[in-house]
């Protein structure tokens, strides 16, 4: 009875074994082919995600470009914009006919072929119709007037209806996302049931069983931890190619008036370095917090982004502009605050939106209320558009531009100083002065 009752229950163990292996090797092998699968759809996911963000910034470099050609009045200017436009209609048709092959390959779907075919084909009419602007004579009188009414009555709706395409295209994009994460996480749900039940059945026997089974988890749990991180850094990717991609667009302006792309560098230094100086100080501790700190250096570099309005004959002018010319260049800032505004609504976080957009528009503004665009005074004007002020005239001072020579450093924190209180925010200029010497040290190194 005994040797029956001891094979009995080696039969049940050894079953109870077996079963508990079968369940953990279906475990395994059930999470692998799942986990293959999400990591497959993470990189075309984010192939996807970045060919689109390419084309949107291509969208708006050449949105920026014909808007300047048309208010250009100079014809040998335009020629060198249509080149410019020639150069960014190639990139834009090689990145759609290269996403065409992407999804070609990829199983996208006919509905998300659909919709990046519809957007294909309203760009090459987007690219039509501006063929068009190029061809008509801007220099013959009413035809400028009839080329504005042109783009706001054709190509200014279809490329409204190509961005709420693309936007569409990034939802459902984002709803495929959620989607497989959900499948994921209800995956992972089952493989724990499964892997509950085979230790179960098991029972005292199975314990070598039960171990191997942890050592399972934890592996499929770091492979799992793995993929996800991997989607963060690919996130983060992304991000850091728009922030890259509006860095170069304002460096590439600043190199129209003879600047090499420091200025926008050296300027974004310097505006950390009192925004930090300040947070150490307590000055305004309501709003300088590291995220604003981070947030006002991100946006600095776009404070002139306006100027791709202006002409290069005034941007390079060796002496003193005229008062009409000096006009002229007072507009780029307000045109600067729409720009970003115009192109990064949507794209980027509302506060950088924001403080991009006072940087831009207000950061030609005077503590006394002499400056522009509005004339605001006092702490009416925007607190990054006071920092912005500073850090401007400094590295101007300092460098040699086509109108002038660069002033020593310690003049030039003079001139700072003995404008507190009329062109600069005296608290602000204190806290410049304060990091006098780590300026020098920096303006030097850049």
């Amino acid at each position: 009875m005994k040797l029956k009752l001891t094979r009995s229950a080696l039969i049940v163990i050894i079953f109870a074994e077996l079963v508990g292996l079968f369940g953990i090797l279906f475990l395994r092998h059930y999470f692998d082919l799942n986990l293959k699968t999400y990591q497959n759809f993470i990189n075309v996911n984010f192939v996807e995600r970045t060919d689109i963000s390419t084309i949107k910034q291509l969208i708006y470099e050449h949105e920026a470009v014909m808007k300047n050609y048309i208010w250009e009045k100079s014809p040998e200017a335009r020629v060198d914009i249509r080149e410019s436009l020639a150069l960014v209609e190639l990139k834009l048709r090689h990145q759609l006919n290269d996403h065409i092959e992407v999804m070609e390959k990829s199983d996208f779907g006919t509905y998300k072929m659909g919709l990046f075919t519809s957007v294909k084909d309203d760009l090459i009419t987007y690219l039509n119709y501006n063929a068009v602007i190029c061809a008509a004579n801007l220099d013959e009188e009413g035809n400028r007037q009839n080329i504005e009414k042109y783009v706001k009555e054709n190509v200014n709706p279809l490329i409204k209806h190509v961005n709420n395409s693309i936007k569409l295209l990034e939802s459902v994009s984002q709803n495929e996302t959620d989607t497989i994460n959900r499948k994921m996480s209800r995956n992972f749900s089952r493989c724990q049931t499964i892997s509950l039940l085979s230790v179960i059945l098991m029972g005292i026997a199975c314990i070598i069983c039960f171990w191997h089974s942890f050592k399972v988890f934890s592996s499929l749990e770091k492979d799992k931890n793995s993929a996800l991180e991997d989607a963060s850094h690919k996130e983060e990717r992304i991000s850091e190619i728009q922030h890259r991609t509006i860095i170069g667009i304002a460096e590439i302006i600043e190199s129209r008036s003879g600047e090499t792309g420091q200025h926008v560098k050296r300027t974004s230094k310097f505006v950390n370095m009192i925004a930090t100086k300040c947070k150490e100080m307590g000055v305004h501790p309501e709003m300088i917090t590291e995220e604003y700190i981070d947030l006002i250096t991100r946006a600095a570099p776009l404070h002139d982004v306006g100027k791709i309005t202006i002409s290069d004959t005034i941007l390079n002018k060796p002496g003193k502009l005229t008062p009409e010319e000096f006009e002229d260049m007072k507009k780029h800032a307000l045109v600067g605050g729409r720009l970003i505004h115009q192109f990064l609504k949507g794209i980027e976080d509302e506060k950088y939106l924001q403080i991009a957009q006072d940087i831009a528009t207000y950061h030609h503004e005077k503590f006394n209320g002499k400056g522009y665009p509005y004339g605001l005074s006092g702490t009416d004007i925007p607190l990054s558009a006071r920092i912005m002020a500073v850090a401007d005239v400094f590295d101007a001072l300092v460098s040699q531009r086509c109108y002038k020579q660069a002033m020593n450093y310690n003049d030039a924190f003079a001139l700072i100083d003995s404008e507190a209180g009329e062109h600069f925010d005296p608290v602000l200029v204190h806290v410049f002065m304060q990091i006098k010497e780590d300026i020098i040290e920096n303006a030097k190194q850049m």
